[in-house]
């Protein structure tokens, strides 16, 4: 008896030594509030620059301003973008490869489409139309040579349309895209500069689909179910087209893809009320992630077919049960991190969702005194993927390895001075783990 009673405390202290050595947790969603002063971050826009940084349109209800939020300096900011009249509905961003910011959105006030720009180092807007019931519902890209596309709605009384304003002569250009649109616009932008439009047609409320790839606008209605909406675009990387959109039918999250070379449906999210304002974004790997409001629960969910099939879980309970709660948006980054902003409905806030779909291990490198060693050279090896990489600690003994897949892995450690040290762990799909390497001479 005494002697199991030993083994056990042994076995207890071993198992103490390794979860001092190895701190294990799993990923999940790290919400932010970026902005509580007043009504804030309705209307809202997300993208990346070119270091991954983030940067967020959204509206300012209290006062009526066009905001803007960006945490490039490692911490969030936020400023006014225009505070003349009630502006900053519908906004969209992007950001070009000079990592300068545009910013499409609505001027309630004079029923305009309007852009915004930080392309001088401070903000300067324009006007696109002057005249008549247009603006809403703005959409905005970014081409390969700097140009800015937005799309947006023109209405009166016989008709709505779907125009498109462009710079890329150095003034503006608008042309009809479709002249029996309804609403619920989004634009996407290929690797050849063609542009893709979804939006909701007017006459049969049909979920359409318009693109100038051939030159010229050609439409299509992608389902004829009648009763479609909160459409959000993207391509993937052989300019493929994907569609979320809401059934208001059947009350239930769709999407749609012309992959297979025809246009095929599916529903993403068969639950109850799930599906409004929708957005759509497509990885690296050509996977497909979609943020959306569950008003049935007043939750922010997500959507992804990362696995061949798809999946659902719930971000933040941002909104009041039996309402809409509104506005998501969702980018993913270089290194396939989704990140999502959104109107907390509840508080009336912006807030600010972001997940690693991949693993990560990280950690740092001390002697047997704790001292951390600067300038090992750290390598992982997978056993089933056969990932490799390899890094150098820095002053703190710090090292990180990230878009890591499940699998066993070799960690090894070597230094001039100091004895080789391998640790081998099995990383789950997911997981943040954190290991201590301690290295003797």
């Amino acid at each position: 008896m005494s002697n199991k009673r030993f083994l056990i405390c042994l076995c207890l202290v071993f198992m103490s030594l390794f979860l001092a050595i190895v701190d294990i947790s799993a990923a999940t969603w790290r919400v932010e509030t970026i902005d509580s002063t007043g009504n804030v971050g309705e209307y809202t826009s997300i993208a990346v620059d070119s270091k991954d940084n983030i940067h967020i349109s959204y509206n300012d209800g209290t006062n009526d301003d066009l905001k803007y939020a960006t945490n490039t300096t490692g911490t969030w900011t936020t400023e006014i973008v225009e505070s003349s009249g009630d502006v900053g509905q519908y906004t969209s961003i992007a950001v070009d490869s000079t990592d300068t910011v545009h910013i499409g959105y609505y001027d309630y006030s004079n029923d305009n489409p309007k852009y915004a720009t930080d392309a001088t180092g401070t903000w300067t807007t324009e006007t696109l139309e002057e005249y008549g019931a247009i603006g809403a519902e703005t959409s905005l890209v970014v081409d390969s040579r700097g140009a800015v596309h937005i799309i947006y709605l023109a209405s009166d009384i016989d008709s709505t349309d779907v125009r498109h304003a462009t710079n890329t002569t150095g003034t503006w250009i608008i042309e009809t895209v479709d002249e029996d649109a309804s609403s619920y616009l989004s634009l996407t932008i290929d690797s050849t500069d063609k542009l893709h439009v979804s939006y909701l047609g007017r006459t049969t409320l049909d979920i359409m689909y318009a693109t100038n790839a051939t030159d010229t606008w050609e439409t299509e209605i992608i389902e004829g179910s009648g009763d479609g909406g909160y459409t959000s675009i993207a391509v993937d990387s052989v300019d493929k087209v994907h569609i979320s959109y809401y059934d208001f039918e059947n009350d239930i999250l769709k999407y749609a893809t012309n992959v297979s070379g025809t246009w095929t449906v599916e529903t993403v999210d068969g639950g109850k009320g799930v599906g409004v304002y929708t957005s759509i974004a497509v990885d690296s790997k050509d996977n497909i992630h979609i943020s959306y409001n569950d008003y049935t629960n007043g939750a922010l969910k997500y959507a992804t077919n990362i696995t061949g099939t798809w999946t659902t879980e719930t971000v933040d309970k941002n909104g009041v049960e039996g309402r809409d709660n509104s506005s998501t948006s969702i980018v993913v980054d270089s290194k396939n991190r989704v990140h999502i902003s959104y109107y907390d409905y509840t508080n009336s806030d912006l807030k600010y969702a972001t997940v690693s779909l991949l693993s990560m291990v990280y950690g740092n490198v001390v002697d047997k005194h704790g001292k951390p060693l600067q300038d090992v050279r750290v390598r992982i090896e997978g056993k089933r993927t056969k990932i490799k990489k390899e890094t150098t600690t820095d002053s703190s003994g710090y090292f990180v390895f990230e878009e890591l897949e499940k699998d066993t892995y070799a960690i090894t450690a070597k230094k001039k001075g100091y004895r080789r040290t391998k640790k081998t762990i099995r990383l789950k799909k997911r997981e943040e783990r954190k290991v201590k390497i301690v290295m003797k001479r």
